[in-house]
């Protein structure tokens, strides 16, 4: 019987819109209704009189069951007290009731590596040289580049190979020999002038950063950047890969800095911004952009537009309806490290959710949520007391859909890495170990052909 009053509100939650038009539809006939018999049965007193008051009743009638209805459902998604859901005592041990194939990449620290959703074949693929901090999936599947802070590398998803593609140089080398830069006498006659004793070999140390990896829609190519600073000057450099010719080429684009790359949705052309600040005086947009575009062929950059603009930033819309159409798909297979967020929607399944009392909700629908489990907070030992909000942290954090939107993915903060049902309410242990930017391969496809 419980089941069976379960089932009902939850049809009664997720219909809701249904019912409200269909109740409305009730009062609209009910209107409908007595003006026709008051038109056409204005001589028949008793068969109107009986009719109306029959009508009447039944509307009453049912608009008072529709209100205590939309009460008790409310009450059921917002109001009752659910089961306590305690960890790790209602966590299972593994995941093998998992009925999905899905391999899940993920960091842990320097290493990467993966694992299938339901448990099984754990691997890892290799220990870069410092902590791991994203990594970007090929469209045809085949490769993945993984990039610490200073290096890049290059996974064959089927032959398992790894590649160093690039790597920025961290500090000058201490060298006498002149065919290396080292020391100060690189640096000009007023930098000297400028650094105490004790902080010259501090003031010609470089720091660097590899950012900005795009793969290209066809890949054979990927675009990334390498920026090396130091106290006094900077530079960065973007660079072009070539797949097949296992070759990179850097962008030259002359006197304008060059702050971003993207793709067109054929992978021919690669487009960046530059931009022009405007007197607001004079004219009635503070930026005007300029379009440059780089033929993948030559590399050699063209403007093609300049478009007034509100915001400093390279306007998708406008370049659509200059038939120019960028991969922007392509960010779908991109996995960095995610910020604590307290509310989580995407394509693959309904919105999930933190509310004000720490319940993770699914919203599979516009007017109510469903709630799934009260997640526990722990005290941080390295605040104040003072400072703890909420009593603490959340211990459950980076909830995700899976692909196919039958499970969610989540991080606890000492049970490791939970894999939920939450149609039924199953929660199984995936790993203990943790591990962080959890990301997977599925197709991407395209709204016109890329060859």
């Amino acid at each position: 019987m419980g089941m069976f009053l379960k089932r009902i509100v939850e049809f009664l939650s997720n219909s809701f819109e249904v019912i409200l038009s269909i109740n409305f539809f009730v009062v609209f006939f009910y209107v409908f209704a007595i003006f026709t018999f008051r038109l056409f049965f204005s001589s028949k007193k008793d068969i109107r009189k009986v009719i109306n008051n029959l009508l009447y009743e039944l509307v009453c009638v049912g608009q008072v069951i529709m209100i205590l209805t939309y009460g008790y459902v409310y009450w059921i998604n917002y109001q009752i007290p659910l089961d306590p859901f305690i960890f790790p005592d209602d966590v299972q041990v593994n995941t093998t009731w998992v009925r999905q194939h899905l391999t899940l990449y993920f960091v842990i620290d320097d290493t990467f590596c993966s694992i299938d959703v339901d448990g099984a074949n754990r691997k890892d693929f290799f220990k870069a040289e410092s902590a791991i901090r994203e990594y970007h999936m090929s469209r045809d599947g085949k490769h993945i580049l993984v990039s610490t802070k200073t290096h890049l590398y290059l996974l064959n998803r089927q032959t398992l190979k790894v590649d160093l593609i690039d790597q920025a140089i961290v500090s000058l080398p201490k060298s006498e020999d002149k065919d290396k830069p080292a020391s100060s006498e690189a640096l000009s006659s007023r930098e000297r002038a400028t650094m105490s004793p004790g902080n010259e070999e501090e003031s010609t140390r470089l720091k660097a950063v590899i950012s900005g990896i795009r793969w290209s829609p066809t890949s054979r190519h990927f675009s990334y950047e390498v920026s090396r600073w130091s106290k006094y000057s900077g530079q960065s450099t973007f660079y072009i890969y070539q797949m097949e010719q296992r070759q990179k080429k850097p962008v030259k684009t002359g006197s304008h800095r060059l702050t971003s790359l993207r793709w067109d949705d054929q992978g021919q052309n690669l487009y960046y911004l530059d931009h022009e600040v405007k007197n607001m005086a004079r004219y009635a947009y503070p930026y005007e952009l300029k379009v440059y575009q780089l033929p993948l062929d030559t590399l050699k950059p063209n403007i093609i537009t300049r478009i007034p603009s509100e915001k400093n930033e390279l306007p998708i819309e406008s370049l659509g309806l200059r038939d120019i159409d960028l991969y922007l798909e392509g960010d779908k297979l991109v996995f960095k490290r995610q910020d604590v967020r307290n509310y989580f929607k995407d394509d693959t399944g309904p919105a999930l959710g933190i509310d004000d009392k720490d319940y993770l909700y699914l919203k599979s629908h516009r007017w109510f949520r469903k709630r799934l489990m009260r997640i526990p907070r722990r005290p941080d030992p390295l605040e104040l007391k003072r400072h703890q909000f909420k009593g603490g942290r959340l211990m459950v954090t980076n909830i995700r859909w899976l692909p196919e939107g039958k499970y969610i993915i989540a991080q606890h903060q000492y049970l490791g890495t939970l894999i939920i049902n939450p149609w039924f309410m199953s929660v199984g242990q995936l790993s203990a170990e943790g591990g962080a930017i959890f990301g997977w391969y599925y197709p991407v496809t395209l709204s016109s052909s890329v060859n």
